[in-house]
């Protein structure tokens, strides 16, 4: 979607170097992936650097997905990516734990503002996935931060953010808006 967006947009008005994306849930793990792991864009002829910058929202960005699989044989683990209907999207513990975000952290990450409301923070531990995150992006040098959405949850935060009024939405146009102006 983003490689499409990036060679059409300017049809439609818009700037092909100014676009942000944002994700929520696992959307917001696979908006974090893509800006964050290299391979996704360069198989197209872009970069990380081609995202102005990057919005992940209510979701884990430092969670092992093979944690489950720690206690099981080999050949069960096998199984499991040949078998089970997620694991057959990976076909390997290499693959799974390559779609950590916190793997890829490094100077090519886009600027991101991580959000996370209010009453998500602590089950699962998304405030500290977020700050690891956030940290890592900050040793590496990149503009990285994270907000916690005041008086919400997971689906309030997003169902929302449709008001130019709503604390989210006007946080989000800020972050774009200070990259706006710092190119």
């Amino acid at each position: 979607a983003f490689v499409w967006l990036r060679r059409n947009i300017e049809t439609q008005g818009g700037s092909a170097e100014r676009i942000f994306i944002l994700g929520h849930s696992s959307g917001g793990l696979l908006s974090a992936v893509v800006a964050s792991d290299p391979r996704f864009l360069e198989k197209h002829g872009l970069s990380t650097k081609d995202i102005a910058g990057v919005l992940p929202m209510g979701c884990r960005l430092n969670w092992d997905d093979s944690v489950f699989l720690e206690d099981d044989t080999p050949e069960g683990i096998q199984t499991y990516f040949r078998e089970d209907l997620w694991g057959k999207h990976f076909g390997s513990l290499a693959a799974l734990k390559s779609f950590r975000p916190i793997n890829h952290v490094g100077a090519h990450l886009p600027p991101t503002l991580v959000l996370i409301a209010k009453m998500e923070r602590f089950q699962p531990p998304i405030l500290e996935d977020a700050a690891i995150f956030v940290g890592a992006a900050g040793e590496a040098g990149v503009d990285a931060d994270l907000a916690i959405l005041p008086d919400r949850n997971h689906f309030s935060s997003i169902r929302q953010l449709v008001s130019p009024e709503d604390f989210t939405f006007r946080l989000i146009v800020s972050f774009i808006q200070r990259l706006s102006r710092s190119e």
